[in-house]
């Protein structure tokens, strides 16, 4: 439970010492678990708990039903952002201001106006139609894949800071995709190749002749493709791990917080 519930503690001010080592502590608990947020409500915690709880559980459009990591930041702007307004507008009741740590550690202001959303808002737990749930499902992929690539090379991952590691994952990650490679197998192959060469192996000839067609089109999967290439595919490139970059910074934004 502890791994998928939230939870909701009241911020209180103390003296200056105090609220500096408790701003340090949050801030690298958002760096190592991307779900801190800040939420300025009139409402006490025990309404807010009730509030947030429906919210847990969501509908999906073949009947089934999912738990919902809304809190998730990595996953809390698309949930606001595909909500229609009603949802919306019930969801956020109550929230007079909602600031979140995202996947970076950098503190954001989350939007709260809602447009068309006249009327009674809509009651939890919410149906989701078909774009609203491809909209969630096409949001998560990179960080599926990056859980995936954790555990396939937990320490080559570990050396890359998620500023870096996340735009190149979603960048290679539609790049696969783009020349039909579906699952997660395949497309795990594919990012090892570019991350061992900081995606330099797409210049190696045996590797322009396979993606020349799609991955349909050939006999062989692309695991067992990958698997075999030559030595000289993983030179072109050094690997994105070796290369440096500058430390985050463990003091992540957050000012003012109210």
């Amino acid at each position: 439970m502890p791994e998928i519930a939230p939870l909701l503690i009241p911020w209180k001010h103390g003296n200056e010492r105090q609220q500096t080592r408790m701003q340090s502590m949050v801030r690298k608990l958002a760096l190592e678990r991307p779900a801190v947020s800040f939420i300025d409500s009139d409402c006490s915690l025990e309404h807010l708990g009730r509030h947030f709880r429906p919210f847990h559980l969501v509908k999906l459009p073949n009947g089934r039903e999912m738990l919902l990591r809304w809190y998730d930041t990595r996953i809390l702007p698309i949930w606001l952002d595909v909500m229609t307004p009603k949802q919306k507008s019930g969801f956020v009741e109550g929230i007079g201001q909602w600031r979140m740590y995202d996947r970076y550690g950098d503190a954001i202001d989350l939007p709260l106006s809602v447009n068309g959303g006249e009327g009674l808002p809509a009651l939890p737990p919410y149906t989701l139609d078909e774009v609203q749930y491809a909209n969630l499902l096409e949001a998560c992929r990179p960080d599926v894949m990056i859980a995936h690539l954790r555990q396939v090379a937990p320490d080559q991952m570990r050396a890359l800071p998620q500023r870096v590691l996340y735009p190149f994952v979603q960048k290679h990650l539609a790049q696969a995709r783009g020349h039909g490679l579906d699952n997660l197998d395949d497309q795990g192959h594919y990012l090892i190749l570019a991350l061992s060469t900081s995606g330099r192996f797409l210049e190696h000839s045996h590797v322009r002749e396979r993606l020349a067609l799609r991955a349909d089109e050939h006999g062989q999967p692309f695991g067992d493709w990958a698997m075999s290439v030559p030595d000289t595919v993983f030179e072109t490139g050094t690997p994105l791990w070796e290369h440096e970059f500058p430390e985050q910074d463990p003091d992540a934004r957050m000012d003012d917080i109210a």
